[in-house]
């Protein structure tokens, strides 16, 4: 590969062929024989009577055969068109990428834009390739744009194309594109005036409303012109004391309103505080492909584009119209009134005075329903003044100011200053931007037999006898090629798939040039021939690998007049399986199943669970040697798993499909004691050990203490229950039985009897698993005296009632008594010998793993001694154990199902030779559903 500047890459052989094109590239070279040859090229096209590819930064890609086939890269770094005639402050783009590749097989190929600089369109990547126009130096040259607006940008968020053209004599040229993004922002001064505008209809509504108020106010003037109220206050002297006051803030109702709007489809936006309208010129144009897929030479400045902006243009503004008025006239309704106006005495011989209330809305006011309260006395004589009287005289001047005046005026005001600039000035100016700018997308062109595809192409004033700027982004050109020289080697261009099982048996395509019948296939150390090569033409052939063994080798095909060069084929081993956690689940499916081993393939990994094929978008490959899958319905039963990929099939482990339990009966002799300890037989279907718990009302019978029979029979021993029913439920991974319900009653508890340990000696370091038999034992009630120490029900792993484990902790040197604790009492104590371990112990694992896990076997890590096995231990059980590879790494899955909730796990290693290590420290692991 070849990254290098474009004067560099011009040879002198080439320096007098190389002319321009007018708006693309370079012509093709025609000087000498040329086998094939490309170029990619970002920025193209003229401005005024410049061609832009003689400015000072321009540069390209250029591949050629004979010469410098690349691939050639070139890129180009963040810029602008400044220095071309005119176009100063007009054109910006990101970084971009320039590639050529051309082949002695007369194949070749080309790129620029966001592209890899293996050719490949890449929108996402390391060259954004983005373009933007700014249209303001030119919008007076179209008067209806010009007195529209004050601003007009476009801008691509990335922008790429590629061009190839196929192996042989005038082989097929085609071309791709690709456009991310795509927006046109306009500026109108006259759409940045409407807060003003909104706000200077608004004001004599605000002045209307405040009129209203005050002592002398529309209000108050109206009260003193009832005829009862001028009748008192004509009796008395001096002027009553009024307080009227209405509340309503219309500039903080409308404020709000005046925001960025969006059309419903989020295609326009507009800003009234700045005036811009932003639209999405990808959606509107091409829909949810946005710029992609469009037909060749596609404008998207169309009189329909425009026609949907101009739409939802206006409905935006029309919505914020109505929206301010509806806001006003609420706010109008809303307005606080107050009004208390007092005057005289309104109690006691010849008493003359007033006492007058209203409270309430203005809308209120209107339709009478405001709060009012009415005293008034005329020389001891009460007066009547009802509430509707004093509403409607009231009611006058709000209608007069308000109904019949300033909100009448106020739509006017809006349709004057909004709606008619808009139809009169703002939209005649966009449905004339087609004037101002073309935009064309795909653009394709052929001449000389060279093919040339572009992304996009943008030109100023396209109506204008001389365009002053007319661009092009993102061009590949190929071509014209001669093709390959009479009796070159052949070439190799492709090869499909590159990889395959170690097996063989993989039928493999090559393409290229200059195949002929009867030709070889070299891979790695290997010939193949005769049969197992088919030559269907001189660009194409097919073979089947041999056996290899796994890494990558080398393919070229060996013809009478010569050796192709290499390309690459990787043979892959088949997967292996160690392990399937857990090993049962619902035989509805949806259970999440761990498989480890190695050679998993993310994407390229399928998974059988008894003849049901889980393919590789649901298989979900964590590491090569870990992955996950949603198991499938299927029947119950045990089935085979095995795992798949290019590489071949592994072995087979076995999984459990299990049906839902049922419970049809229990099976037991009376009732049982509430101090636990009762042997319970339980009948239905479903069962399985290791998988197979019990509920008794909330208590957990854990898997570990449940005596699986058979599928269709059970035993367990009571834990401790109040008196009374208790329900009795089983469950697997599949599900939850119905109940049975089991009876508690009274009795004494049985005293627990310890008749044997399964060690006579055991460490000062403790940790060591110590077996307990006897009888009398019951789960999560049961607790162990070890020496000086009380091991609590929550580490005593209760396996039957003549039988439990437990984690011994660290003591002294000497004679540890040991003894069982239940409810019944205590048993006889059995004496173990406490040793300090062996000098040469093992060193503790380093130990980690998941502290909360939505599996039921989740996936512990750590690390050790290479060679060494380390144990984890689950709840006081060893749970799982592994080796320890050569990178001082473990990794361990149970092979059954820890139960939902918290659980204490540790780890210890033991190495060939050495006394066991201690315990890593308790870890704390939640599991919870999936």
């Amino acid at each position: 590969m070849f990254r290098a500047s474009a004067r560099a890459l011009v040879a002198p052989v080439l320096a007098t062929a190389l002319g321009t094109a007018g708006l693309v590239l370079a012509p093709p070279v025609d000087a000498i024989p040329v086998v094939a040859q490309s170029e990619g090229r970002f920025v193209s096209g003229t401005a005024g009577a410049t061609d832009l590819t003689t400015l000072p930064d321009a540069s390209s890609a250029l591949a050629i055969v004979p010469g410098t086939p690349g691939p050639v890269v070139v890129p180009v770094g963040a810029g602008s068109l400044d220095a071309a005639p005119g176009l100063a402050g007009v054109v910006r783009y990101g970084a971009a990428n320039q590639v050529a590749g051309a082949s002695a097989s007369g194949s070749s190929w080309s790129a620029s834009g966001a592209v890899t600089d293996a050719g490949d369109m890449d929108l996402g990547g390391q060259h954004p390739a983005s373009v933007s126009l700014d249209l303001a130096p030119f919008l007076a040259d179209v008067p209806a744009v010009g007195s529209a607006l004050s601003g007009l940008q476009v801008s691509l968020a990335g922008v790429a194309a590629k061009a190839t053209q196929a192996a042989g004599t005038d082989g097929a040229q085609s071309g791709d594109y690709a456009i991310k993004g795509g927006r046109l922002v306009l500026t109108s001064p006259t759409l940045a005036d409407l807060p003003g505008t909104v706000s200077a209809a608004v004001a004599p509504v605000q002045a209307a409303v405040d009129g209203l108020a005050g002592p002398t106010g529309g209000l108050a003037t109206a009260l003193y012109g009832i005829p009862v109220v001028s009748d008192v206050l004509g009796a008395l002297t001096g002027a009553p004391t009024t307080v009227s006051t209405v509340t309503a803030d219309l500039d903080a109702v409308v404020t709000p309103l005046l925001g960025a709007r969006t059309s419903t489809d989020g295609l326009v936006t507009f800003d009234p505080a700045t005036g811009k309208v932003t639209v999405d010129l990808g959606a509107l144009t091409g829909g949810a492909d946005g710029l992609n897929g469009l037909p060749v030479d596609t404008e998207v400045i169309t009189p329909s584009v425009l026609a949907a902006v101009t739409s939802r243009l206006s409905t935006l503004v029309q919505d914020l119209v109505a929206d301010v008025q509806s806001a006003v006239e609420s706010a109008v309704a809303g307005a606080q009134v107050s009004l208390t106006s007092t005057q005289g005495v309104v109690t006691g011989l010849l008493a003359t005075g007033m006492a007058l209330t209203t409270t309430g809305t203005l809308g209120q006011v209107l339709d009478g329903t405001a709060t009012t309260t009415q005293v008034l006395t005329l020389l001891g004589v009460t007066q009547t003044l009802s509430k509707a009287t004093l509403l409607t005289a009231l009611a006058g001047p709000v209608t007069s100011a308000l109904t019949d005046g300033a909100l009448p005026a106020l739509v006017t005001d809006l349709l004057d200053g909004v709606l008619t600039p808009l139809t009169d000035l703002v939209l005649p100016g966009l449905d004339a931007l087609p004037d101002l700018l073309s935009l064309v997308v795909n653009h394709q062109e052929t001449a000389s037999g060279a093919f040339t595809q572009s992304a996009a192409v943008a030109t100023v004033l396209p109506s204008a006898p001389t365009s002053p700027g007319k661009a092009s982004f993102a061009n590949a050109r190929t071509g014209r090629n001669n093709g390959p020289a009479p009796d070159a080697a052949p070439v190799l261009d492709t090869i499909d798939p590159s990889s395959g099982p170690t097996a063989g048996g993989q039928s493999v395509s090559l393409t290229g040039s200059g195949f002929e019948a009867g030709m070889a296939v070299r891979i790695g150390d290997n010939d193949v021939t005769g049969s197992s090569v088919e030559v269907t033409s001189p660009n194409a052939l097919t073979f089947t690998t041999p056996a290899h063994a796994a890494g990558d080798v080398s393919v070229t095909v060996v013809a009478s007049h010569g050796t192709s060069n290499a390309l690459s084929y990787r043979y892959v081993p088949p997967p292996t399986l160690t392990t399937v956690a857990p090993i049962a689940g619902p035989a509805n499916g949806g259970a999440k199943v761990h498989l480890l081993g190695g050679g998993f393939v993310p994407g390229g990994t399928s998974v059988v669970l008894g003849g049901l094929t889980v393919g590789p978008s649901a298989v979900h490959v964590v590491t090569p040697q870990r992955l996950w899958l949603r198991s499938p319905r299927h029947g119950a039963g045990i089935v085979a798993a095995t795992v798949s990929t290019i590489g071949g099939t592994s072995g087979t482990k076995p999984y459990v499909f299990l049906p839902k339990p049922t419970l049809t009966r229990i099976k037991t002799s009376g009732g049982g004691s509430t101090a636990g300890g009762t042997v319970v037989i339980l009948r239905g279907s479903g069962y399985r050990a290791g998988a197979t718990h019990v509920l008794v009302g909330s208590q957990v019978v854990p898997a570990t203490s449940v005596d699986v029979r058979s599928s269709t029979e059970l035993r367990f021993t009571t834990p401790a229950h109040p008196r009374g029913g208790a329900q009795l439920r089983v469950v697997n991974p599949a599900g939850m039985s119905g109940y049975k319900t089991f009876t508690y009653t009274r009795g004494s508890a049985v005293r627990p009897r310890l008749t044997r340990l399964n060690r006579s000696a055991v460490s000062t370091t403790g940790g060591q698993l110590l077996v307990l038999s006897g009888s009398g034992f019951v789960p999560g009630s049961t607790s162990v005296r070890y020496g000086g120490t009380t091991v609590g029900p929550a580490y005593v792993r209760v396996l039957s009632p003549s039988r439990l484990s437990v984690l011994t902790a660290a003591a002294g040197a000497g004679a540890a008594k040991v003894s069982v604790v239940t409810r019944g009492g205590r048993s006889g104590a059995r004496q173990v010998s406490v040793r300090a371990p062996r000098p040469r112990a093992a060193l503790r694992p380093t130990f980690g793993g998941p502290t909360q896990s939505p599996d039921l076997a989740p996936l512990f890590t750590g690390r050790g001694r290479p060679g060494a096995t380390v144990t984890v231990y689950a709840d006081g059980l060893a749970w799982c154990s592994t080796t320890v590879g050569a990178d001082r790494r473990w990794q361990c899955v149970g092979s059954r199902p820890l139960l939902r909730g918290v659980h204490r796990v540790a780890a210890r290693q033991v190495r060939d030779g050495w006394s066991p290590s201690q315990l890593t420290g308790w870890l704390k692991v939640t599991v919870g559903p999936a």
